[in-house]
């Protein structure tokens, strides 16, 4: 399934980046946070939205999916055995492994400036294959995922972090699309905003002007509902313009209408979601085009809401309908505290100890939180606990509805 990504055209880059973090992961439980500030490794860097910005920037292009170009390529790795095999394979993985790993498989692309992180993550498998393993005989390892935005491929890497060996190396079929990344929403945008023909549909049937301040641009994955969505992702054979493009991965981006305000800080706190367009543009984000704009059938074009809904205290007071006036009858401080600091113990990286219970804490990419070898008294309760899946039903999936 697709998580569905926060607002993103509503905050400054930095902070998008932030609260792009899959909802489950962001929940700030308080052993979670204590295990962030004690061990400051970089899977728990990227866990709560307590995490400062300075510390996420440095790490995001990894955990984020950015450009495998801002990995810095100068840095100094030591690909030697180290401490590294006296970790427990679930240890969560550290900054140094993940350049570590990151660089590996850039030197195994020859540095291709087409290819994309998509994740690195801590690889289980091992310690999981082996149920009564203490950890000693299992190779720590990362999984990566990286697409190649020139062929369209994606490739799951298994890398040896002892002697940063590749343990495996596998293609996947052509079309195989792999989660959309906070960057490649951007970029989404970014296609549509600077995109000639979506400048001009605005224009005739909208009177938007300016697409940059004007235009807010939502990124969602495309459904596939029907033949012509599916038939969408590959380029027509018949041209032989385009035939050799490699396929395409598309995002489809649901378009909002910004209220004109006077300052950078009230345009981007008004509630575009109040002011919906009725035109869907798709894109490409391998060859950074526009595919299609979906709504240009329904002639004349519905009119975009102009009632303003906001819930900025700076601008309630234009409000059309809902309240005009900030809160005057605040609640009280609700103030929690420990004074004797918590009742839980963390040793060993990530292992919590509470009330006769022990497990590990662990995270990773497509689940979020995940427990591990969870005890109480020393008895096993279970050995691996997570969310696999959570479904928002929010846009239609069938054939016309897809789109809407």
């Amino acid at each position: 399934m697709t998580r569905r990504l926060l607002a993103l055209s509503k905050f400054n880059n930095e902070t998008k980046r932030l609260l792009c973090v899959p909802c489950i992961v962001r929940r700030n439980i308080s052993f979670v946070s204590a295990v962030q500030s004690k061990y400051l490794s970089f899977n728990k860097i990227c866990t709560t939205t307590t995490t400062t910005l300075s510390n996420y920037k440095t790490y995001r292009n990894v955990w984020t999916n950015g450009l495998i170009s801002t990995i810095d390529s100068s840095s100094n790795i030591t690909r030697e055995a180290s401490s590294v095999d006296s970790r427990h394979p679930l240890h969560s993985l550290t900054p140094k492994e993940i350049t570590q790993a990151a660089s590996v498989v850039k030197d195994r692309f020859q540095n291709n400036p087409c290819l994309r992180f998509v994740a690195i993550t801590l690889l289980e498998n091992n310690h999981r294959t082996n149920p009564n393993s203490n950890g000693s005989n299992c190779i720590r390892a990362a999984e990566v995922l990286v697409l190649n935005t020139q062929t369209g491929i994606a490739t799951e890497v298994i890398v040896n972090l002892l002697n940063s060996s590749i343990l495996k190396y596998v293609d996947l079929p052509p079309g195989t699309q792999p989660m959309l990344t906070p960057d490649d929403c951007f970029l989404a945008e970014n296609i549509v905003k600077q995109s000639k023909e979506v400048q001009t549909v605005l224009m005739e049937r909208y009177g938007i002007t300016d697409v940059n301040t004007q235009v807010a641009a939502d990124p969602w994955s495309v459904h596939l509902a029907d033949d012509y969505d599916r038939a969408m992702t590959r380029p027509a054979l018949d041209d032989p313009n385009i035939r050799h493009l490699p396929c395409r991965r598309l995002v489809q981006t649901f378009l909002y209408q910004r209220t004109i305000w006077e300052g950078e800080e009230l345009q981007l706190a008004d509630n575009h979601y109040a002011h919906p367009i009725d035109v869907v543009p798709v894109v490409d984000l391998n060859t950074q085009s526009v595919v299609k704009i979906d709504g240009l059938d329904r002639v004349p074009p519905p009119k975009v809401p102009q009632l303003s809904v906001n819930y900025h205290r700076s601008l309630i007071q234009t409000n059309s309908y809902l309240q005009t006036k900030w809160r005057h009858n605040a609640l009280s401080a609700l103030n929690i505290t420990q004074p004797d600091g918590p009742s839980f113990t963390i040793t060993d990286n990530n292992c919590v100890t509470w009330q006769n219970w022990s497990l590990r804490v662990g995270f990773n990419y497509r689940e979020g939180l995940v427990l591990h070898d969870v005890t109480f008294d020393g008895r096993q309760v279970l050995k691996r606990a997570s969310l696999v899946e959570m479904a928002v039903p929010v846009s239609i999936f069938l054939p016309k509805g897809a789109r809407s």
